[in-house]
């Protein structure tokens, strides 16, 4: 059986250790909390992109509509630069060749409707490069998220590592702090028992007192007024 004085030893050592458990285990609760923080931070950033993406498809599907119904009123196989051809061939005749009424009303009509080929055709251009231009943007986005995304799971890994480790320092450190308890539960009971042990012989160390002291009351060798 242990003794007062190695209970109170273990005791000690024991709370040591479990101070030191328990900065180990703050510690890895504040790495934790510190890994949560990243992964809010760039989990919003990741959000930004997505619906900055989400945007961009919309202004996407926008233009490919544009293209299309551009598309039913012009010849899409030529160029802006070969309705403006034509419209500059159409327009020396009708300023340099003499023609009759019907003749130069047809050319007239020609005019207006190369025009407004010319100008959709150079519409059509520009959509196009719209559209690969927000095609680059959807793919830079689309890598930036995925970027994030990344990043998001790499703090999350960490995070749940210094979590777990977390934990089982605070089992530890619960159940070192149980055996703590146990370890003063007996402090109290030696204490008791010693204090317990002390009285019992106080008690008996006066009981012998007071038995001598009526031995030698009956033998006469001690009367009220002192010794005989």
């Amino acid at each position: 059986m242990k003794g007062l004085e190695q209970l109170k030893r273990e005791k000690s050592e024991k709370i040591k250790r479990a101070e030191r458990l328990r900065k180990k285990a703050n510690r890895k609760k504040e790495l934790r909390n510190k890994e949560n923080e990243k992964v809010s931070k760039y989990k919003k950033k990741r959000s930004e992109k997505n619906k900055e993406k989400k945007e961009k498809e919309k202004e996407l599907e926008k233009i490919k509509k544009e293209i299309k119904d551009i598309s039913k009123d012009i010849d899409t196989n030529k160029s802006f630069s070969q309705y403006k051809k034509e419209h500059n061939r159409v327009y020396w005749k009708y300023q340099t060749e003499p023609s009759s009424g019907k003749a130069e009303k047809e050319l007239v009509e020609k005019l207006e409707e190369l025009e407004d080929k010319k100008e959709k055709a150079k519409k059509l251009k520009q959509s196009k490069s719209e559209l690969r231009k927000i095609k680059k943007q959807i793919r830079d986005l689309e890598t930036e998220a995925n970027i994030y995304h990344e990043v998001v799971t790499k703090h999350a890994e960490k995070s749940e590592k210094n979590h777990q480790e977390m934990i089982n320092l605070y089992q530890k450190l619960d159940n070192l702090e149980e055996e703590i308890d146990e370890v003063k539960e007996k402090i109290k009971k030696r204490k008791k028992a010693r204090r317990s042990k002390t009285r019992t012989q106080e008690i008996l160390k006066q009981e012998k007192a007071e038995e001598t002291l009526k031995e030698f009351k009956e033998k006469g060798k001690i009367t009220i007024n002192g010794l005989s």
